[in-house]
């Protein structure tokens, strides 16, 4: 195979990595996009929820303090069962939010990526992909993320290391 034909193999074989990173990200965002209309759509219900729940619980306060109904009575418990049930959907509402913000990572860091096999040439420099790490790293907004990053990516200790090692010796070798 001469040497044309070889890069032609890689040129092709980085689209089709690109193709595959770009459509991974699209599925990503698009299935964001539908499950955040989904979110709107059930944090406009509980809104209206709430403001029924509130309604019902200084009507159950105001029945409770005319009636003389103990403070234990079924009707204040149901009060505040419903409270509490409410509170559980809040508490996954915010797990919702925590995991949409990963997955828009993922998508970025995605793009990021296609973006970098765009540049076929630098691929095999170092500097771009700790430009790359650095970005992608720099998004992470919850320490869990970061964690995970430098635990799962073997290749983020090294190219952090090489590059904090060349800064701090900036005459020596670098070996990349």
């Amino acid at each position: 195979m001469n040497q044309q034909t070889e890069e032609q193999d890689r040129l092709e074989g980085l689209q089709a990595a690109r193709w595959l990173l770009d459509l991974n990200a699209a599925q990503i965002k698009d299935a964001l996009a539908e499950a955040n209309h989904s979110m709107d759509s059930l944090t406009g219900s509980i809104t209206e929820l709430l403001e029924a729940v509130r309604y019902v619980d200084e009507t159950v306060q105001i029945s409770v303090a005319f009636s003389g109904l103990p403070d234990d009575s079924p009707l204040h418990r149901f009060d505040g069962q419903v409270l509490e049930y409410v509170q559980g959907v809040l508490t996954a509402l915010q797990f919702y939010d925590r995991l949409s913000q990963r997955l828009d990572h993922v998508a970025r860091a995605l793009d990021d990526l296609a973006g970098l096999t765009q540049q076929p040439g630098q691929l095999d420099r170092h500097e771009a992909w700790r430009q790359l790490l650095d970005g992608i790293n720099r998004r992470h907004s919850m320490p869990e993320e970061q964690d995970l990053f430098l635990r799962h990516l073997p290749l983020a200790p090294l190219i952090y290391q090489a590059s904090e090692e060349a800064n701090a010796d900036a005459g020596d070798i670098e070996f990349f």
